[in-house]
């Protein structure tokens, strides 16, 4: 599949779960970074990112979930539009 040079077969409907599930993963550690360095510096600077730096995570995790969303879309559309173009 990796090797397929006429790119008939598409590898993004098979790894968005995969990709998404990381990116996610990856967010919330970073996450967790940021408060432990936060609480290790300052203890307000600490609870401030405790409290608003849930933020950010939400809007990465909904902006890498609506990006997969759209590339699967555009693939099962290619899909579909190939198997309207041989069925023709």
């Amino acid at each position: 599949m990796l090797f397929d040079l006429n790119f008939d077969k598409y590898l993004t409907l098979r790894f968005a779960k995969v990709i998404y599930l990381l990116m996610v993963a990856f967010t919330i550690f970073t996450y967790l970074v940021w408060i432990i360095a936060g609480f290790a510096a300052e203890v307000w600077l600490g609870l401030l990112i405790l409290l608003l730096g849930w933020i950010p995570v939400a809007i990465n995790v909904v902006l890498t979930r609506v990006g997969l969303e759209f590339m699967v879309a555009m693939v099962k559309t290619a899909e579909n539009t190939s198997m309207m173009a041989r069925n023709k």
